[in-house]
């Protein structure tokens, strides 16, 4: 954040655009340092990186993008790359602090929440819902195009839409 006359303030270290960065109501910024890596996630006043959640090992995961807290601040929603094109990346949500995760979407990328209910994705450059019940963390339903045309910048997995988090 940049204020007049005051120097910037340097959060961590980076080698390039993050895919998907999010700066969160828990007072951190979720991020993933480059395509194949964990998501990080930093104080909102700097401090050394933390991996959260973790790639699992021995799996197919080639990273993670596009991170999301869920409103109650205690599970995070992102998008697991295996490689190929973007559209092949599963949406998942995972506790932090746990290693119990829960595919929501098996194949989209760049997800939001909406509350108090539907889950927002892109798929084929297209925004997609689809129902979300955040206690369960369960979909229901058949995903909704309900816009076609979404850009995108597959270099860092981003789609360029988002949401307010309030009325304002």
């Amino acid at each position: 954040v940049s204020l007049p006359d005051a120097p910037p303030n340097p959060l961590a270290e980076g080698s390039g655009p993050p895919p998907g960065p999010g700066w969160h109501p828990d007072h951190r910024i979720y991020y993933s340092p480059a395509m194949q890596s964990a998501i990080l996630c930093v104080n909102e006043n700097g401090g050394t990186p933390q991996p959260v959640p973790k790639l699992q090992p021995g799996s197919s995961e080639l990273g993670h993008a596009s991170p999301y807290l869920l409103p109650d601040q205690k599970t995070l929603l992102f998008t697991i790359f295996t490689g190929g094109n973007l559209d092949d990346g599963a949406l998942v949500a995972q506790t932090l602090g746990s290693d119990q995760r829960k595919t929501l979407v098996s194949k989209g990328f760049d997800p939001r929440f909406l509350a108090p209910n539907p889950l927002f994705y892109v798929r084929s450059v297209n925004l997609r819902s689809i129902s979300f019940y955040l206690k369960k963390l369960e979909v229901r339903g058949t995903p909704v195009e309900i816009l076609q045309g979404i850009v995108t910048t597959r270099l860092c997995s981003i789609a360029h839409y988002t949401f307010s988090r309030t009325d304002a």
